[in-house]
């Protein structure tokens, strides 16, 4: 299935229907985060090259397919945050985020096993695809939802190849089912409480005057897509008990940031 092409300019720039879209601050972040977080492909990508150096075949298919299509998507959505949100430095948000994920503050610590990553890589597409599902129901506007059905079915395809690939390396270390399990809440809270709202800091922090959206604080914008995940993804019995931990309320280890930069504020580097 091809990703679809933003149009380069909204029909009707004036529209109301444009001034709800931009007002909408929670969509604004769902966009917006999945852009930088899309951008973390590479990292990870190296992390699986190299615990699975063994397995060409899966390495072919990181290198060929996976990679390709998530620097593809980090465009797209990059793409249509700019044009729908030109108030908004994501330049200035993906460097800073680009370089806290060096140290790995942004994508949590380096797995301790292959079983370890394959599992993380799991709960990622899955966490994933749910969300662009919700998100291809619930937007407003055409084109982001046709980029969402898009990639809530790359993902699908995606999760079944990386939990064969969880299955039979979690048999070949000896990793318990309740230890997995164990493992997978502990990863989904680092979602909840480290790395989503590290990302929500970045995108907070770089809004030029005049931002279309209201001030929204972390926990209101998960308060928000929580609603929006169970009213339109329609998370079966596994993914409710597996994801359970996005129901309660967030314990963000990042400290949060508002605000405005100021007119002046130009990256360090150019993200071209």
């Amino acid at each position: 299935m091809e990703h679809v092409d933003l149009p380069r300019e909204h029909a009707a720039p004036k529209s109301v229907k444009l001034v709800l879209i931009r007002a909408n601050g929670a969509l604004f972040y769902s966009v917006a985060a999945a852009a930088l977080l899309e951008s973390a492909a590479d990292r990870g990508t190296e992390r699986m090259l190299h615990l699975f150096s063994g397995e060409p075949a899966l390495c072919e298919w990181l290198r060929k397919e996976w990679l390709p299509r998530k620097r593809a998507r980090a465009a797209l959505l990059r793409e249509y945050v700019e044009q729908t949100w030109p108030e908004f430095e994501f330049a200035a948000a993906l460097h800073e985020y680009a370089a806290a994920t060096d140290g790995e503050r942004g994508v949590g610590p380096q797995r301790p096993s292959a079983a370890n990553e394959a599992l993380a890589r799991c709960l990622g597409t899955a966490q994933a695809a749910l969300f662009y599902g919700s998100l291809s129901r619930w937007a407003e506007d055409r084109p982001v939802r046709e980029l969402a059905t898009v990639f809530a079915h790359e993902d699908s395809l995606t999760l079944a190849r990386v939990r064969a690939v969880f299955e039979r390396t979690a048999r070949a270390e000896g990793m318990r089912s309740f230890t997995a399990w164990l493992a997978a809440r502990r990863l989904v809270r680092q979602s909840r409480d480290v790395q989503l709202p590290f990302v929500y800091a970045c995108l907070a922090a770089h809004w030029r005057p005049h931002a279309p959206i209201a001030e929204m604080s972390y926990r209101d914008f998960v308060r928000r897509m929580r609603s929006v995940v169970r009213e339109r993804g329609n998370p079966g019995f596994a993914e409710r008990a597996l994801f359970a931990p996005w129901g309660r309320r967030p314990r963000p280890r990042i400290a949060p940031r508002t605000g405005r930069i100021a007119n002046c504020f130009k990256p360090v580097l150019s993200t071209t």
